[in-house]
């Protein structure tokens, strides 16, 4: 069970990087000019840019990825190396947001 949790939050770590984080702005940016262009599919690119930049979107890609990845690997030391490591970045990003002071 605490696997299973901690891919949960990996999943919502790995959306974060997807849809908003810093990390990610120039892949992110390019796939969604490449998505987004004057013409008669605009209107068709511009949802499929909304699907990388939709946190709920995203989330769906993101949890397929975790669950086939857990399906797998789960018992493996690379799969629980990085799901902790997603874990704990979502875990101390979300304390330190509630936690931080206006200063």
């Amino acid at each position: 069970m605490t696997v299973i949790i901690l891919t949960l939050l990996a999943t919502a770590r790995a959306t974060r990087l997807i849809t908003t984080d810093v990390l990610f702005e120039g892949i992110r940016n390019k796939a969604v000019q490449r998505l987004v262009s004057p013409g008669r599919a605009r209107v068709l690119r511009d949802k499929t840019a909304y699907l990388i930049l939709c946190d709920w979107c995203a989330s769906v890609y993101t949890g397929t990825a975790a669950a086939c990845t857990y399906a797998m690997w789960h018992a493996t030391m690379p799969f629980m190396v990085v799901v902790l490591a997603l874990s704990a970045s979502y875990v101390t990003g979300f304390l330190a947001s509630v936690t931080e002071r206006g200063e």
